[in-house]
């Protein structure tokens, strides 16, 4: 009998990644009741994996250790103390201050009432971009079961609503080529519909966007406030140009899906209530979908970060300087109100994008873990 787990990991804590991965190896030793030599463990891009192999057969209560017990909770508390460091990187993050007090500053001079709705905006930010991290992350956690002894096979995949998938290996399964594939299929599981959220809610802004900066553009004989409404741009530009790679990042993390695609779907996984097939086919299906709107988002991205740049240029576009401070903060204000948005939404998707993009877009499939077992 033999058996695997994995999870996710923020691969930038180097230290703590290195106790969790031991004490994981010492607590899967201690359910299996076997020795040092029987236990491996390795990191695989973003994730830890281990494997322990025993001859004897399986029983239940090294199943719930396993899956829901001790190893599970070791990834439950290594999560849960991620949350909270994520949280206080957020509140003390000085680029993020820096950056959304210049925003503050102009959007206070249009309208007072804007700089609260968009202090709430980063608030919930900080509040709930972690809270996602900490989902996705959880449901990563997947357990394989090789029942060899049996030609049996029993996967916990815990980002399925009915995690348990168990059948026959008789025909020709084998479990130690397919972790690093069903790991992947997993984690698509999980990390597809958070993604697509946050494509669909910045491809509004933008589109919003560009409906805002059409017409007339305006310019203010006011120094200090043209001062303000000219940073103002510059920051909103330079946040929409952070994401100019977004597009090749994400789609290369898609394109790992291709892998475990080919290489499960000729098994028919199924349980109670979900086939496995279906599954990966919707994964496919939501996958497709997000590339086009990846591609749209990549356009716009591009049109408004010109717009933005170019807002005050003379030879583009009509500008029309005014005295009036009244008329001025009236005619901004449309841009004004979106700009929040904007903010946010850029930000939540440049996070989102470095949180997945360091390392998983270079994940490399493996024939064999543990190659030195």
């Amino acid at each position: 009998m033999k058996v695997y787990s994995a999870g996710l990991i923020d691969k930038s804590l180097r230290s703590i990644n290195g106790k969790l991965q031991k004490n994981l190896a010492s607590d899967l030793k201690k359910v299996l009741k076997v020795s040092s030599k029987a236990v491996f463990s390795q990191e695989l891009n973003s994730f830890i994996v281990l494997s322990g192999t025993k001859d004897k057969a399986l029983d239940e209560k090294s199943v719930e250790k396993v899956e829901t017990g001790v190893l599970y909770r070791r990834f439950k508390k290594y999560y849960a103390d991620n949350m909270s460091r994520l949280k206080e990187h957020l509140k003390d993050n000085q680029e993020l201050r820096e950056t959304s007090k210049i925003v503050k500053d102009f959007i206070k001079e249009v309208d007072p009432n804007l700089v609260k709705l968009f202090d709430s905006q980063l608030k919930k930010l900080i509040k709930e971009l972690p809270a996602v991290y900490h989902e996705i992350q959880l449901k990563s956690y997947v357990a394989l079961w090789d029942l060899d002894e049996i030609q049996e096979y029993r996967f916990f995949l815990s980002g399925f609503e009915s995690p348990v998938f168990a059948g026959s290996t008789a025909g020709n399964m084998n479990v130690d080529e397919l972790v690093d594939k069903i790991l992947v299929a997993n984690f698509f599981e999980i990390f597809l519909k958070p993604t697509i959220t946050r494509l669909k809610d910045l491809d509004k802004v933008l589109e919003r966007l560009k409906m805002g900066v059409e017409g007339t553009h305006y310019r203010t004989t006011n120094p200090k406030l043209q001062r303000k409404l000219e940073v103002f741009f510059r920051i909103l530009a330079a946040k929409l140009s952070a994401l100019q790679d977004i597009d090749r990042v994400i789609s290369r993390i898609f394109k790992l899906f291709e892998t475990p695609r080919l290489s499960l779907t000729q098994y028919h996984l199924k349980n109670g209530s979900v086939d496995f097939n279906k599954a990966l086919l919707g994964i496919s299906s939501e996958i497709e979908f997000a590339q086009t709107l990846l591609l749209d988002v990549h356009s716009k991205l591009q049109h408004c970060q010109l717009c933005l740049r170019d807002y005050l240029d003379e030879h583009k576009n009509g500008v029309k300087t005014v005295d009036s401070k009244e008329e001025f903060k009236n005619a901004l204000l449309p841009v004004a109100e979106l700009s929040t948005d904007l903010f946010v939404e850029a930000e939540l998707l440049k996070m989102w994008s470095d949180f997945f993009g360091a390392d998983i877009p270079y994940f490399s499939f493996n024939t064999k873990l543990f190659g030195t077992e």
